[in-house]
């Protein structure tokens, strides 16, 4: 995907997140700021695997499914709900953009 595209797929997820209004998830699914967590750590896990690819490293990039639950909610709790986790999905999808 272009870095044009990808950034308007992040501009849409962010204003979707700023408008906020979510309610509860259904039983065993991730909430709104569970969701956001997960983008923000697979944005890192993926500025990773292509600086390291840009570098010349050979580096193989593993989407585990899912990233593990208590790894997301120690992201919600670090940053603070939506809002704070809003902002680290800008820092992180604007590094993979740059990338």
């Amino acid at each position: 995907m272009e870095s044009g595209r990808l950034r308007g797929a992040y501009e849409e997820v962010l204003a979707e997140v700023d408008a906020g209004g979510f309610g509860a998830p259904p039983a065993d699914q991730l909430s709104a700021e569970q969701i956001v967590a997960h983008l923000a750590a697979n944005d890192e896990l993926m500025v990773a695997a292509t600086e390291a690819v840009l570098a010349g490293s050979p580096f193989a990039y593993y989407d585990l499914e899912t990233i593990h639950r208590p790894q997301v909610d120690a992201l919600v709790a670090q940053y603070g709900g939506l809002d704070g986790l809003a902002t680290l999905l800008r820092a992180t999808s604007g590094k993979l953009c740059a990338l």
